[in-house]
């Protein structure tokens, strides 16, 4: 108080005894520090000097409370300008609003709070092997969203055979036994019903007959196309039969639909086999379809070899899973 210029000494002990009075080293409160008076507050100081600023005075503020916008925000300076009609110098009014939040801070320390702590992500992140993998699977939760529509079109088509869709499992089915980029983009296309059957083709202008490819009695569907179509009915049998001659599918093995179709996986002892065999004869139907072929167990076979040269050649990790179906290779 000795640094404020009074000439009456009267004034002067009064103004000191006032100081002594009311003067509190730490604010217990929110309310009491909104309460505070700002100018000549030896807690609120600049370059380390409590502060006076008349301008702002004589516009009426007196208490920090008049600065503030609501319980935790200040005025910013176009809302000081708005409300007190007063000007004043932009870096003035800054360095002002920093000494009053340095004066907050030094009053109400800031608690740590969730936004500090690490986050799962980051723990998680650090303490994997496979960062690239963990942070593709972050962004694939907060980029991506579900297909409901290819989803619903599905449950719909298919009613039968107990069926209770799980597709986590089923986009991640061809994953399970294959590298092949060729084939896990052909696995999501046909999950996301993005495949261009003849019904499809037909409806957008490039073709103007629907039907079947193989057999031209129906509309060229997915559904029929990869089951109903009696050529590849008969492709599916002949490819089961086959199959059963190492053992591989029991003689009574079921004839799911959504098996075949990759909506979910078998589950046999030779799950990765057939899981990969269904895979590649999916494609393989496709490939026909598409150079207006009909599928043959023969043909296939020959492709199935041709894959197993191609994986034999890049890892010996895949003889787990070609050694039961070595003896189909083998067979005329």
């Amino acid at each position: 108080m000795k640094r404020i210029p009074v000439q009456n000494t009267f004034l002067q002990e009064l103004l000191e005894i006032w100081s002594e009075v009311n003067f509190c080293d730490q604010i217990r409160t929110e309310q009491q520090f909104l309460e505070q008076p700002i100018w000549h507050n030896s807690l609120i100081r600049i370059e380390d000097k409590p502060i006076f600023y008349r301008q702002l005075f004589l516009c009426g503020i007196s208490k920090i409370t008049h600065l503030m916008k609501d319980s935790r925000n200040f005025l910013s300076l176009e809302e000081l300008i708005n409300t007190y009609k007063v000007r004043v110098m932009p870096l003035k009014y800054f360095g002002f609003i920093s000494a009053l939040r340095h004066h907050y801070n030094a009053n109400f320390p800031k608690e740590p709070s969730d936004t500090d702590k690490p986050s799962a992500f980051l723990e998680t992140f650090v303490k994997s092997d496979k960062g690239n993998e963990v942070v593709y699977k972050k962004l694939l939760s907060s980029k991506s969203s579900a297909p409901v529509k290819s989803q619903t079109k599905w449950k719909n088509l298919i009613v039968c055979d107990g069926w209770i869709p799980d597709w986590g499992v089923a986009y991640g089915l061809a994953a399970h036994c294959t590298k092949s980029t060729k084939l896990l983009n052909f696995h999501y296309r046909i999950l996301h019903r993005i495949l261009p059957t003849n019904v499809l083709l037909t409806k957008i202008g490039l073709k103007q007959d629907p039907n079947c490819t193989f057999c031209s009695n129906s509309p060229e569907s997915l559904i029929h196309l990869f089951w109903y179509c009696m050529n590849v009915e008969t492709f599916w049998e002949n490819l089961i039969e086959r199959l059963k001659e190492p053992k591989l599918v029991p003689r009574n093995y079921p004839k799911q639909i959504t098996v075949f179709l990759g909506l979910r996986p078998d589950t046999s002892t030779f799950s990765l086999q057939l899981n990969f065999c269904f895979l590649l004869a999916r494609h393989y139907i496709w490939c026909c379809k598409t150079s207006n072929k009909t599928p043959r167990l023969q043909s296939f076979t020959m492709v199935l070899k041709s894959q197993f040269y191609i994986e034999s050649y890049q890892t010996r990790e895949n003889s787990k899973k070609w050694q039961p179906l070595l003896p189909i290779l083998t067979t005329n």
